[in-house]
């Protein structure tokens, strides 16, 4: 089992236009692509879904609130023990 580190780390932000089958329109969108988080994660974790049709796969993003949750506390407590650290340290000067 990935830790949540891991699995943030492994995500690969990316800017793209859907295609003129799935008729969505020509903006700009940013995400995921479900073929990375498959090549990345195997289809071990519920990430990545086909959609009712079974024609296109579809990114499962709630599945990444937790583990993003996760990180930002771990990072923050790593704030807080550093920002410890220099407090102690200025009163060393």
């Amino acid at each position: 089992m990935l830790t949540p580190k891991e699995i943030i780390n492994g995500l690969k932000p990316c800017s793209y236009r859907y295609n003129e089958i799935k008729d969505l329109g020509d903006k700009i969108n940013f995400g995921f692509l479900a073929q990375d988080i498959l090549d990345t994660f195997g289809d071990e974790y519920n990430f990545v879904s086909k959609e009712k049709k079974g024609e296109y796969y579809q990114v499962n993003y709630l599945q990444f609130i937790a583990p993003l949750v996760s990180v930002l506390k771990e990072q923050q407590s790593e704030i807080n023990l550093l920002k410890e650290e220099i407090k102690i340290l200025r009163t060393k000067l």
